[in-house]
């Protein structure tokens, strides 16, 4: 869709039809009640009347309890319906949908809003792109200022004053512009686990029905994350058909030790899945594919986001990608309950919920107070106090500010070169994955369950435990690893033991052998005043020389030891960041008792 000469490809503009949108190509044009929709050719819109109202659907969706429903009869089923936000909160897919009849005309997204929409009140126009809109409104006199050189996905923001984001959990009555909570509608019940598990297999079987019919090239992001693993699992019986695909960076281009050491497990675990696996496993380095200046300011002009330019220009150029059905993982996120331990005491008022609210820029701590932003974000989004209904509120804020506004933007990157699609892309997906207790959910047990039930396999491989959360808020955690009272920790657990004796707890690797072929990692950090960690093994056999070394890196520091040379404790300076600790034996051994030789006991000084 070219407007105003500018490409937005697969962008559409909802106006009311006073006013009149010129300089529009390579786009189709429909009215519906008293709006007119322009939508770019690339984007695939089904409509559906009967005699109750009209509904119409931008993108593609798939109804979670009947896979082989079409666009149109999910269409049909919402005109027909009495309570169409009930139905809606069993459609899957990446959509906005519009319906006509005689309460109104009415506009829902998906349930993260993958197809992005932004809007302007006074005007009453809704838009794919900010600077769309915004050049749009100047024909009329609207000169709508940018809120910094800088892009802005926080809270509702988008690039301009007076221009946000369509909350996800919202409807819209587009004649009277008047917003209306359509999420959460129920109190959320806590179950257990396997509780849990058992109401979504039908909803997760079905979607794997719906994938399997799909004629799309269809790849799967994967990371050493427990998300993406329950999407691989869930691909099990279509790995034939998929692509798993990994993106690496190199350690020179990365900012921080936080970063490099997510990244650098990430690496060590895929690149394992890929050796053993017999799947189409491809791992490239993003930093190889570096977009030229013409392609980077095309983006800056017409994205509000700039997430991965070198992966927009991977798929577009390099892969010449066409409408490929990207399976992702990011919702998954809301079911992992990663939030500070601060926050694990939830309550229901608002002092909380501005305590819950991440994901904020340097940028925007350097131009706004949140104290005086959150109460506007809360009356523009209808955030009151119970409005959670015993969620908690920090993953209800992820869903409509970090998905619903930052993931969705940045799904604009990569349009048309792929289409997204997650597997708890719907209403009632994503209260079933919160149902868990708390410590069920930080241990990531329903996810264990799901990757059990469907491809068990994959639990033999150590899961990064803090890639997502340590990825998507770097900027939140200060290049700190948010840890818990223990002080630690712990990256590949099913590798790894750790335990707490008299005061101080030691490492040390968990297998019944100790293996040349692995890596036993730890990772230490420390949120307490103290500065040093003492490092300190016991294992004193002047035979077992040169058997077993310890590594450790660090914020400008490489050491590395043989096991007996730490019989006298070891101290380290870890005021300035994590550490990486690494154990690795000569060869195999079948004897368990290698296992204590390699242990060190830790305490902080």
């Amino acid at each position: 869709m070219i407007f105003k000469s500018s490409n937005y490809r697969k962008g559409y503009l909802l106006v009311p039809n006073n006013l009149k949108v010129q300089s529009v190509e390579d786009a189709a044009q429909m009215e519906i009640g008293e709006y007119l929709f322009y939508f770019s050719n690339e984007l695939t819109v089904h409509t559906k009347s009967v005699d109750s109202g009209t509904a119409v659907l931008a993108g593609y969706a798939f109804d979670i309890r009947n896979p082989n429903l079409t666009e149109h009869e999910i269409l049909n089923n919402l005109l027909t319906s009495v309570d169409a936000v009930e139905e809606l909160e069993y459609i899957n897919g990446r959509y906005f949908i519009i319906i006509h009849n005689t309460e109104g005309t009415h506009l829902y997204s998906d349930a993260s809003q993958l197809r992005p929409l932004v809007y302007h009140r006074s005007s009453k126009v809704l838009a794919s792109h900010d600077v769309m809109l915004k050049d749009l409104l100047s024909d009329y006199g609207v000169h709508l200022d940018r809120r910094s050189k800088f892009n802005h996905n926080e809270l509702d923001f988008t690039r301009f004053h007076d221009i946000f984001k369509f909350n996800p959990s919202l409807s819209l009555e587009l004649n009277t512009f008047e917003f209306e909570r359509i999420y959460p509608r129920t109190e959320l019940k806590e179950r257990t686990p396997r509780y849990t598990f058992s109401e979504m297999k039908d909803y997760l079987d079905n979607s794997i029905k719906w994938l399997r019919k799909n004629q799309q090239y269809k790849f799967l992001s994967m990371t050493g994350g427990v998300d993406s693993r329950v999407s691989a699992a869930l691909t099990r019986e279509l790995s034939d058909d998929i692509e798993y695909m990994t993106y690496t960076r190199s350690q020179r281009k990365l900012k921080t030790e936080l970063a490099k050491l997510i990244y650098s497990n990430d690496d060590k675990i895929t690149g394992q899945m890929q050796m053993n696996l017999a799947w189409n496993h491809t791992i490239f380095n993003l930093d190889e594919f570096e977009p030229d200046e013409r392609f980077i300011e095309e983006n800056e002009n017409v994205l509000y986001s700039n997430h991965s330019y070198k992966l927009a220009n991977y798929y577009r150029n390099y892969r010449k990608f066409d409408n490929a059905l990207h399976i992702k993982s990011t919702v998954f996120g809301m079911g992992k309950a990663d939030f500070p331990e601060e926050l694990d005491n939830k309550s229901d008022d608002l002092k909380f919920y501005e305590k819950c609210i991440h994901g904020l820029s340097v940028a925007f701590k350097k131009l706004y107070k949140l104290d005086e932003e959150a109460p506007k974000y809360f009356e523009r989004n209808l955030v009151t106090e119970g409005v959670t209904l015993n969620r908690h509120y920090f993953d209800l804020f992820h869903l409509e500010s970090r998905m619903g506004n930052w993931h969705s933007a940045l799904t604009l990157e990569t349009d048309p070169e792929t289409e997204e699609f997650i597997f708890t892309n719907s209403r009632k997906m994503i209260d079933l994955i919160q149902q868990p207790a708390l410590k069920e959910r930080k241990d990531f047990n329903l996810y264990k369950l799901i990757i059990d039930n469907y491809w068990p396999l994959l639990l033999h491989f150590g899961i990064n435990k803090y890639h997502d959360i340590g990825l998507e808020f770097l900027k939140d955690v200060k290049d700190k690893i948010e840890v818990k009272e223990e002080i630690f920790v712990e990256y590949n657990p099913s590798e790894s033991v750790v335990e707490r004796q008299k005061g101080r707890f030691y490492l040390q690797p968990s297998d019944e052998k100790a293996f040349a072929s692995k890596n036993y990692e730890f990772i230490i950090s420390n949120d307490r005043e103290q500065s040093r960690l003492g490092l300190k093994s016991t294992y004193s056999n002047e035979n077992g020389r040169g058997r077993i070394k310890v590594i450790m890196k660090g914020n400008g520091f490489y050491k590395e030891y043989d096991v007996l040379d730490m019989n006298k404790e070891i101290l380290l300076d870890i005021s300035e960041g994590p550490i990486l600790i690494n154990i690795t034996y000569d060869k195999d051994y079948k004897n368990t008792s290698w296992q204590s030789a390699a242990r060190l006991y830790c305490a902080f000084k």
